[in-house]
């Protein structure tokens, strides 16, 4: 009979010859029952690619909808190309420029990896402004760096965030500020973490809750948390590292004929 069967999915912004997703069958002894039921199921997987896939939208579609906006719940968009949880660089501007270009009120946005920023937040102390370089450090897939006024509204050391799911643990950001940006509201911090909670916010005095739009650098793990705030989540294919369009990534060593 068959004992085990399981789905290992694939990380495909790892350029290895192994990168796919795979089936694992696991039978009592009968190698041909398992290599039948693993082909089947690989297939039926494979024909679900379009169903699994999340709808992601552009940042400038994304900012069509900012600007419609108008529900009482936030409108949380997932920064999915800066995922640190992937390997991003958390520090990319591109949503951060649209939301200031286009003069969006209430709106917050989770988090920036820039010790530098930080450093500088400790130094001028709450409630003081500064003129900033936030972001735009690890490269052309960062964008390029936003120069901006910035209040510093709350300074935190040694911040630990919860993971929003059910199986919670913590994990360490470093410390970590609250600046406000015109109508924007950064949190930045020191270690490179995805935002896998609304302790990204609060532990810094923000309430996500009463933003009009809120933007998370994670793929998925906010959902759990983010969810129940918003009016609606939806997955922006801004620019980035962790871009999800496969026909950008420049493959050189993953095998194709898997």
């Amino acid at each position: 009979g068959v004992l085990s069967l399981s789905i290992a999915h694939g990380f495909p912004w790892s350029d290895i010859k192994e990168m796919s997703s795979k089936i694992i069958a696991i039978t009592d002894n009968d190698k041909p029952k398992a290599q039948k039921i693993a082909k089947e199921l690989a297939m039926e997987f494979f024909d679900l690619r379009h169903q699994t896939q999340p709808p992601y939208v552009t940042l400038d579609g994304a900012m069509a909808r900012v600007s419609s906006h108008n529900l009482p719940k936030p409108m949380v968009l997932a920064d999915v190309s800066d995922n640190a949880g992937g390997g991003a660089a958390s520090d990319s501007t591109f949503i951060l420029r649209e939301l200031l270009d286009k003069k969006v009120k209430d709106a917050a946005i989770a988090m920036f990896w820039d010790p530098g920023v930080v450093k500088l937040a400790f130094e001028v102390g709450e409630g003081a402004e500064f003129d900033i370089r936030l972001g735009g450090k690890l490269g052309p897939q960062s964008g390029p760096p936003i120069d901006a006024r910035a209040k510093v509204l709350k300074l935190e050391k040694d911040v630990f965030i919860k993971f929003g799911g059910s199986r919670k643990g913590t994990n360490p950001i470093g410390d970590a500020v609250a600046l406000q940006i015109e109508g924007v509201t950064v949190i930045v911090n020191t270690k490179r973490s995805q935002c896998h909670s609304l302790d990204c916010f609060t532990k810094l005095g923000v309430d996500p809750s009463t933003k009009k739009v809120v933007v998370v650098k994670s793929m998925q793990h906010f959902h759990a948390a983010y969810a129940p705030i918003a009016s609606e989540v939806v997955y922006v294919a801004a620019p980035g590292a962790l871009v999800p369009d496969w026909a950008l990534l420049p493959y050189t060593k993953a095998d194709r004929t898997q």
